[in-house]
């Protein structure tokens, strides 16, 4: 295991303290979604579906409602009993995909309060992480309990380019009181498309916690405990 670490912060200390306990990835995690992922999941499984599918029809009808259930969901009704997915969505990664009309009708009608948008794809994902932890390495850490590292300066420079917009602190990081610390390849769910079906995003998300590597692994730790930030 590497003995230097880094992490990406926007902190105005030069120098500070963090605890996994208080200071994790999850703090900043509220339930204003939980309500949207019930409805979600209780349908996404049921059949192999791509894992987009539900939220666009869940945007749909926010933004448009009855005049989006009449002119995008109806003309996709087939066979009397389906509807085809891409003509719904126009997303050529659905295209030759057929649902039961029942199970869309069930979606939709389980929502008791108005349809609202959702665009945090970062719930989303967690709770698919958290699925196939739990059920399959339940005794590896949580991400949303954890502090994210990583092993190298390019590293961070890599992820600072690619999700915050070339913007962010890089911190060494020197530990304290280690827990818990798991090495993963964060290039695997990097690469995923996000019409992947639920049974293939199962699959990728296993390769994650088994400690898989890609072709170009961009590795990060999953640590929980106490550390010491000191900025570069």
């Amino acid at each position: 295991m590497n003995d230097v670490f880094y992490r990406i912060g926007n902190y105005n200390e030069n120098e500070l303290f963090l605890d996994s306990s208080i200071n994790n990835y999850g703090q900043n995690f509220t339930t204003q979604h939980d309500y949207f992922l019930d409805k979600y999941f209780k349908i996404v499984n049921k059949l192999d579906l791509p894992i987009d599918f539900l939220i666009s029809i869940n945007n749909g009808i926010a933004i448009g409602g009855d005049y989006y259930i009449e002119n995008d969901i109806r003309p996709a009704i087939v066979q009397e009993n389906f509807v085809e997915l891409y003509k719904i969505t126009k997303n050529e990664k659905h295209q030759n995909i057929i649902i039961p009309i029942a199970l869309l009708n069930e979606f939709i009608q389980s929502f008791e309060i108005p349809f609202e948008l959702f665009l945090a794809g970062n719930y989303l994902w967690e709770k698919y992480f958290e699925i196939v932890r739990n059920k399959i390495f339940p005794n590896l850490p949580k991400r949303k309990d954890s502090i994210f590292l990583f092993d190298s300066i390019e590293s961070c420079r890599y992820y600072i380019n690619q999700h915050k917009n070339g913007y962010g602190d890089i911190f060494q990081v020197e530990l304290l009181e280690t827990k818990e610390l798991f090495k993963a390849d964060m290039n695997i769910y990097e690469n995923i498309n996000e019409s992947i079906t639920y049974n293939d995003l199962i699959k990728e998300l296993f390769k994650y916690w088994n400690q898989d590597a890609s072709e170009s692994p961009i590795f990060e730790y999953l640590f929980q405990g106490k550390c010491k930030l000191k900025k570069i």
